[in-house]
């Protein structure tokens, strides 16, 4: 078997792998420039970034910052779309007298924390790699606390696209997506071999997710000032909620989904078969 071969063999047991670990989807991209990085200092310079000092850290522009030698990614994603209503549903069912009023949380934080579910799904896959791999090499695991864009980091990996709502979105699961990456120094063959068959934007000339966001928080298409976001101002901001968004903000008082809820790609989004890992009370 060639080189070539055997190391896209590598990457597919590596897709296969992951998901027995429990992972719905799985690629591989090379640790190369990635232009939607280049954007970044751009929006930060704007303010947008609020108080989240972290989003500074100039190694999320540069992977060889954050892990010297590192050739390729590997990302993981588990969706997290679980059986009840959306919070779009149930406003409708509060305003027409069906449900109670009731504060909202948002979706992703209804479990147990999705920080430690792919951690321990993260470092179970290096552990699979390291008996499959006879020669030596580094992986640095992160499950969305490192210093990387992770949703830049899937659709370069073949996971999906990234939408108007500045989330990433796949065609078969939606937005519903909790996503790690492993950052290894072995040579593997990226998911995608060439950036013109990375998976197309199909957003097309649907704004749902703008013309929905209360707080105005999309400013244009793919483009988010994150000081205006409801999950910002009820998670990251740590002084008082101006007073232009609280009518606005409803009934939400830990993150938001809206943006998600409206969005034509998850009408047809599974329901997550983690229901008793992640949703676990």
């Amino acid at each position: 078997m060639s080189a070539a071969r055997k190391s896209a063999a590598e990457t597919a047991w590596i897709a296969e792998t992951a998901q027995s670990l429990g992972f719905d989807l799985c690629g591989v991209a090379a640790a190369s420039e990635f232009p939607e990085l280049e954007k970044m200092q751009d929006w930060l310079a704007r303010g947008y970034a609020g108080e989240m000092k972290y989003l500074h850290d100039p190694r999320r522009a540069d992977l060889q910052a954050t892990m010297s030698g590192v050739k390729s990614v590997i990302v993981c994603a588990i969706n997290y779309n679980s059986p009840q209503p959306y919070s779009t549903e149930v406003a409708q069912g509060a305003s027409s007298g069906d449900v109670a009023e009731r504060g909202w949380i948002s979706r992703y934080a209804w479990g147990s924390d999705y920080h430690e579910v792919l951690w321990k799904k993260l470092n179970a896959l290096v552990a699979k790699m390291r008996e499959r791999f006879a020669e030596p090499f580094e992986a640095r695991a992160s499950a969305d606390t490192g210093p990387v864009q992770e949703r830049v980091l899937a659709k370069h990996a073949g996971l999906g696209w990234i939408g108007k709502n500045t989330l990433l979105l796949n065609q078969s699961m939606g937005s519903w997506l909790f996503l790690g990456t492993i950052l290894t120094d072995l040579e593997l063959t990226p998911t995608v071999a060439n950036k013109d068959f990375l998976p197309p934007d199909l957003c097309g000339t649907c704004t749902r997710c703008i013309e929905a966001c209360p707080t105005d928080a999309l400013v244009e298409p793919y483009v988010m000032d994150a000081r205006r976001c409801i999950a910002y101002l009820t998670i990251e901001l740590r002084g008082p909620i101006p007073e232009e968004f609280r009518r606005p903000m409803g009934n939400h008082v830990f993150g938001c989904d809206i943006c998600q809820d409206v969005c034509p790609w998850n009408r047809k989004s599974p329901r997550t078969i983690q229901e008793r890992v992640v949703f676990e009370s």
